[in-house]
């Protein structure tokens, strides 16, 4: 018999052959048509059981759902099928949209009571336009025994080849890449920090992918046969050439998804030092003197029109401005050869010997949604940037945890004489039994979830911070579902991170990023295409050093109380505000300048008042929650992040591995 192509619409009869034949024990007996299951939910459609298995002591249903239901909402109602309809609390479901059956999603899920502990869902999402080769690897032998099976549903082999395919590429790319280094005319082409570089490339490429999975990312940028229209001799396995990276990535990231669709153009290509394109670096840039373009620049503009605005700090060139004279190059975003980045052809397309990064993608099914402990995708899903990190900068991460924001809230139950109960541990479960609050203790929940600080003082991927994140607002969905709108956006103001490794830092907001457009629905017909363009994060974030403390002296009490300072320090977190949410360069702009002058008068005040010495004041102004270039020596919670009353719930860094 023909292998079963996992890549296809769903079929039960097609389906129950491969479960029959390939998949499932001898021992596996079909139910003839299936049993009609009496299962009523607000997103079940209809449910069949299609056969059981003795040995695995399984059964296996089929799960048909409304097309609009989320994915945390069908692992509830696969649970609830399990409690009320299994007597062995183990099962395969197959669960397909009513209205969509060309993808689905082949699940093994337990209750908890006799498997690890919590009721969980393991899905390799299936069907057309999904990449399957992880299944056709796993699904394709029969299964032997409980354990053989719960292995098939494992998410770590795929991480794993990921990461070593990913770690293979970049040691590859370090030997081949090249990047600016120095100031004006006095830039080389070097590979000093290449590895730092190269997985800033990699991350920004990996939210391209992922982004992509929204369609916010026309198929042409990532087609062979396009590129040969577009760029000048297009070679995709060539070493010596960089147009794709410099053509179109780099366009792509700079002057792209960081422009605003109609403000979208090339720079002026004039000499004079007069040009007002000098230094702007969301403009298109074609390399002067030998064009890497085989159509014209308006042509190649009309070509990004369908790709939204995004926003955020992400895509912000770091090429900058040293005393508004001469250029820093970092990203090496530059319309002359020898100052421009040069990531050759062959990196992203691969030759004889090695793939390049977009087939090296395009093995692996990428999907927007975070794993959760309860319900975990056999994918590449935004967690696994926190291994990819790690197994490239050999720097270790701790796993999530959520027990501290648990003992916040219980602290803020406990201050109105409330008893511990189960509806604590209810809220924070992972199913639809009602929390028992009352509307009283509930008041005083929305309260603390609105008015708490969260810090993670080595945040290393963001994995704690998301963590928390989802938590709150699946507390909230429960707490007051009837408010929903933009949860993620108003939490994230109270969510704070600070690591020593910049590129950690990145990988953090990254994943915030990946978070906010996974909630959002494209829509061609409106403005920007349906996106909300991202917030800025560059103050919730902060490339420091926790273990150094700014020294204060004991005039700090006096300093607090300060009606001046007070003022000065209201002043700072309102502009704070106004730039986490301004989607315009001239916005953001004047809200950086007002922040560096009230932290200049703020930083003058406390020397004055002799809280701090002229040493530490000056330190303190040359800092720049901007400047992505520029790590901080040290740390202080009410300068950076204006936590003038400290935090509510802070994470505990974990022992580094030995």
């Amino acid at each position: 018999m023909a292998s079963f192509n996992f890549g296809q619409a769903y079929k039960r009869s097609a389906f129950l052959q491969f479960l029959t034949r390939t998949f499932l024990p001898d021992d596996f007996q079909t139910d003839g048509n299936g049993e009609a299951i009496a299962f009523s939910s607000e997103y079940t459609r209809r449910v069949t059981r299609l056969g059981t298995s003795p040995s695995l002591g399984l059964d296996v249903f089929e799960l048909i759902h409304a097309s609009n239901a989320s994915r945390s909402s069908t692992a509830k109602e696969a649970f609830r099928l399990l409690l009320r309809h299994s007597d062995k609390n183990l099962a395969l479901i197959i669960f397909v949209p009513e209205d969509k059956p060309a993808t689905y999603r082949f699940s093994l899920a337990h209750s908890g009571k006799l498997y690890r502990g919590k009721p969980s869902r393991y899905s390799f999402p299936l069907g057309e336009n999904r990449e399957t080769r992880a299944a056709e690897k796993t699904l394709t032998v029969k299964v032997n025994g409980v354990e053989d099976l719960f292995s098939r549903f494992a998410v770590d082999a795929v991480v794993r080849d990921f990461c070593q395919n990913i770690a293979a590429w970049h040691k590859w790319a370090v030997t081949l890449a090249r990047f600016p280094e120095g100031r004006g005319y006095n830039v080389i082409l070097t590979q000093n920090d290449n590895k730092q570089r190269l997985i800033r490339l990699i991350t920004r490429l990996i939210f391209v992918w992922f982004i992509n999975q929204k369609s916010l990312i026309p198929s042409w940028v990532f087609d062979k046969k396009e590129m040969e229209r577009i760029l000048n001799n297009f070679d995709a396995a060539s070493k010596t050439s960089g147009a794709y990276y410099n053509g179109i990535i780099q366009n792509l990231f700079f002057a792209t998804l960081n422009k605003h669709i109609a403000e979208r153009a090339f720079t002026d290509d004039s000499k004079s030092k007069q040009n007002p394109h000098y230094g702007i670096k969301t403009l298109y840039r074609d390399q002067k003197g030998d064009s890497l373009f085989a159509i014209s620049h308006s042509a190649f503009v009309d070509l990004f029109k369908t790709i939204p605005f995004l926003n955020s700090g992400l895509f912000e060139c770091l090429d900058s401005m040293v005393g508004g004279i001469s250029q820093q190059y970092i990203d090496g975003f530059s319309r002359e050869k020898d100052r421009a980045a040069f990531v050759p052809n062959a990196l992203f397309w691969g030759d004889s010997a090695r793939d390049g990064v977009i087939p090296l993608f395009s093995r692996y099914y990428f999907t927007l949604e975070e794993n959760t402990p309860q319900d975990i995708d056999i994918a590449i899903t935004p967690d696994i940037l926190g291994a990819v990190l790690e197994n490239l900068s050999s720097a270790f991460y701790p796993s999530r945890e959520s027990e501290s924001l648990k003992a916040y809230l219980w602290q803020k139950l406990k201050n109105t004489g409330a008893e511990y109960s189960e509806s604590l541990d209810t809220l924070f479960s992972y199913t639809d039994v009602p929390h028992g609050f009352s509307e009283k203790q509930t008041a005083v929940l929305l309260n603390a979830i609105d008015t708490c600080k969260i810090i993670d003082p080595a945040c290393g991927s963001g994995a704690f911070l998301i963590d928390v994140l989802n938590k709150l607002m699946f507390i909230l969905d429960k707490l007051n579902p009837d408010n929903k709108e933009r949860r993620e956006w108003y939490l994230i103001e109270r969510i704070y991170g600070v690591d020593i490794q910049p590129i950690a830092i990145e990988i953090s907001k990254l994943r915030f990023f990946i978070l906010f457009i996974a909630g959002q629905s494209p829509d061609k017909t409106r403005d920007n295409f349906g996106i909300c363009p991202l917030p800025n994060l560059e103050t919730q974030f902060a490339v420091a050093n926790m273990r150094a403390a700014i020294p204060k002296n004991s005039g700090k009490l006096f300093l607090l109380n300060a009606p001046l300072i007070q003022i000065k320090q209201r002043e700072l977190l309102e502009i704070r505000r106004q730039y986490f949410n301004a989607a315009s360069a001239k916005e953001k702009t004047l809200s950086r300048h007002s922040d560096r002058r009230i932290r200049a008068d703020i930083s003058a005040l406390m020397q004055e008042y002799r809280v701090i010495s002229p040493a530490v004041a000056k330190k303190l102004r040359e800092w720049d929650p901007y400047n992505q270039n520029m790590p901080a020596s040290f740390f202080d919670p009410c300068w950076m992040f204006c936590a003038y009353d400290g935090f509510d719930i802070t994470r505990v860094p974990q022992a580094s591995k030995p």
